[in-house]
């Protein structure tokens, strides 16, 4: 038994090894005709893969390259080259230190809204009847009253703050007028305004009568910040990117010239 084993132990091996190459060789095509199966199922698919694939490396080989400007040039030195004139029209745009100064232009000087109170002048009247008894001042007391509140009277704040040649919208109800900050009286020139009303009349020299008005008159315009802001907003969207236009044909740059500020903001 021993030397039986022996002789068949290399033979088995063998047909162990055989068998495993056999199967092998029959699993590889079935693998493989597994995989051309699916590829066929999905066959459109692959189809528009490679299709689009194939379309953006065609695309882009195709495409022009970056230009790029084969003058060499910079503010205050000569025009080395021959003379430039501008092939086609072409805006010129500002730049972001530019588009900043605009932004900040109409930040500060855009219009301002204010809501005006037109019950305040009928408080005020009956406020200084109570401050002041002497009913012969009581007309021209009230008259000086009404130029003022029909002015407006506001109160300068951080916010509504309006400076020489800023445009103002007075709004009452639905319906907005427009005035300049001249026109109004700012509450800290209150009593400036009632001395200069009073010395029409020569009551310039009645103090009570002038504290009296001063006392009872309140502001009317209240500054409002929606419309001032909705404004203002729509103002900063409005803002042009272009400065200026350049011609076909312009001279841009001539040669042994200086490049100035303009030229190079033309080139650029």
């Amino acid at each position: 038994f021993p030397s039986h084993d022996k002789r068949q132990g290399p033979a088995c091996g063998n047909r162990i090894r055989l068998i495993g190459l056999l199967s092998f060789i029959i699993f590889i095509p079935m693998s493989l005709r597994k995989i051309f199966i699916k590829i066929s199922n999905k066959h459109d698919l692959y189809y528009r893969i490679v299709l689009i694939t194939a379309s953006i490396l065609l695309i882009t080989y195709f495409l022009p390259q970056q230009v790029k400007f084969k003058y060499d040039f910079s503010v205050g030195e000569i025009w080395h080259y021959e003379d430039l004139r501008a092939p086609f029209d072409f805006p010129i745009y500002k730049s972001e230190k530019q588009i900043d100064v605009d932004r900040a232009q109409i930040i500060q000087h855009s219009s301002l809204y204010f809501v005006k109170d037109t019950t305040a002048y009928l408080r005020a009247v009956e406020e200084f009847h109570t401050l002041n008894n002497d009913k012969n001042f009581w007309s021209k007391a009230e008259v000086i009253i009404a130029k003022i509140y029909n002015d407006g009277v506001f109160e300068s704040t951080r916010n509504a703050n309006p400076v020489d040649g800023q445009q103002l919208f007075i709004v009452i109800g639905n319906s907005e007028t427009p005035s300049e900050v001249n026109s109004l009286v700012n509450s800290n020139q209150l009593v400036e305004r009632v001395t200069y009303e009073l010395s029409k009349e020569n009551l310039q020299n009645n103090p009570a009568l002038k504290n009296a008005i001063v006392q009872s008159i309140r502001p009317n315009l209240t500054f409002e910040s929606t419309l001032t802001e909705k404004n203002r907003q729509q103002q900063l969207s409005d803002i042009n990117p272009v400065r200026g236009m350049v011609r076909k044909g312009v001279l841009l740059a001539e040669q042994g010239k200086v490049v100035g500020q303009q030229e190079y903001e033309a080139l650029s």
